[in-house]
């Protein structure tokens, strides 16, 4: 009878755990996609705001976005989103990989007073980059995370 009862309380702890553990794994893996996405912002942001001009951003439409900005160097340093859903970075070529798992880029320019959107890369004063990824556990749920930063010539 103990012998049974010892068993049965096993089965039962055997399966929490690893209900447990299944739970730890998933919430670790879209853990994990969220932090490709900030630690992209973080990138990108960190250089921008030591960048002396932007020289090329895509249109905020597209979801593979790239800039290219110009650093006191001279150094043209590229960020761009791949078919992949990799971003990539590099001085002159974006051909490193920075961050995987992400499905959108975007970044929009503004001009000096931060609100209006800049029609052409000379008047870009402040730079809006925007990730999107998608949680593999959260049926399908995306998170968009978001930062600005100004250039450092302004």
């Amino acid at each position: 009878m103990a012998t049974a009862m010892l068993a049965t309380v096993m089965t039962a702890v055997i399966s929490l755990i690893r209900t447990s553990h299944a739970a730890w794994e998933a919430h670790e893996q879209d853990y994990e996609r969220m932090e490709n996405a900030y630690a992209t912002l973080r990138h990108i942001v960190r250089c921008a705001r030591q960048a002396q001009a932007v020289t090329h951003i895509t249109d905020p439409s597209n979801p593979s976005g790239q800039i290219t900005l110009l650093m006191p160097s001279g150094e043209l340093h590229t960020w761009q989103l791949k078919s992949n859903d990799s971003v990539y970075y590099g001085i002159g070529a974006p051909n490193h990989l920075l961050a995987t798992d992400i499905n959108e880029l975007v970044f929009l320019g503004y001009r000096a007073d931060g609100v209006t959107q800049a029609t052409s890369v000379e008047e870009i004063q402040l730079v809006e980059c925007r990730t999107k990824t998608i949680l593999l556990h959260g049926a399908g749920e995306s998170r968009i995370v978001r930062c600005k930063a100004w250039l450092r010539s302004w």
